[in-house]
C-alpha cells in the first residue's frame, strides 16, 4: 500500500530482556483515515524514510488508538527461495568449475614420510 508519511518518530527503547533497539512511529493517512499510527522497528529498508515521503508498504492492523485504527509494518519479503537457490547453485557451478581446472595434487602414496 502507497501512503505518505505525515510525522516519523524513531526513539531509542530497551526491551525487557534489557536490549537495546530502535522504535519507529509513522503518522500516515491510511484507507481515507487521517493520522494513523504505524509501528515498526528501525531496519536498512525504512532508515531513508522522512516527512514528507510516499513509501509503499504492507501493512497489517494492530489494533485502535483513540478511535483510529493502528498497524505493524509487514517486513519486506527477503528474495524468494527459488530465486535465492538459482542463485546459489550458479555459484556452486563456477566454483565447480575451478575445482575441476585446477591439476590434481598428488600426495605421497609411501608411508614412510609420514611424521606419526
Amino acid at each position: 500500500m502507497k501512503l505518505k508519511i505525515n510525522k516519523i518518530f524513531r526513539k531509542q527503547k530497551v526491551s525487557k530482556m534489557g536490549k537495546p533497539y530502535t522504535s519507529v512511529s509513522i503518522l500516515a493517512d491510511v484507507e481515507g483515515v487521517k493520522d494513523c499510527w504505524i509501528n515498526d522497528y528501525d531496519a536498512e529498508y525504512n532508515r531513508s524514510w522522512a516527512e514528507g515521503m510516499e513509501v509503499d508498504i504492507n501493512l497489517e492492523k494492530y489494533g485502535e488508538y483513540k478511535g483510529k485504527p493502528t498497524y505493524n509494518v509487514v517486513k519486506p519479503a527477503k528474495a524468494n527461495s527459488a530465486e535465492a537457490m538459482s542463485v546459489i547453485n550458479n555459484k556452486l557451478d563456477k566454483i565447480l568449475e575451478l575445482l575441476s581446472k585446477q591439476e590434481s595434487v598428488v600426495v605421497s602414496e609411501s608411508d614412510s614420510d609420514i611424521p606419526f
